[in-house]
């Protein structure tokens, strides 16, 4: 099983902008099976309570 886990760049902000980026990442591994994202991948990593704004509901999104 070839298995990858990414590390990212948090500098990237927004939910759409970080999609596209985690996706031209994925494209970019030579036939990945699993993909290990860090539990912030989407929001990006913030010191603050306005993390919570962008929570996925029930993984729905993250999983599309």
């Amino acid at each position: 099983m070839r298995v990858f886990a990414l590390e990212l760049n948090n500098d990237i902000k927004g939910i759409t902008e970080r999609k596209e980026y985690i996706e031209q990442l994925i494209r970019k591994l030579p036939l990945p099976e699993l993909v290990v994202l860090p539990e912030l991948a989407l929001c990006s990593y913030m010191a603050s309570q306005t993390i919570w704004r962008y929570a996925d509901n029930g993984g729905r999104d993250t999983s599309e």
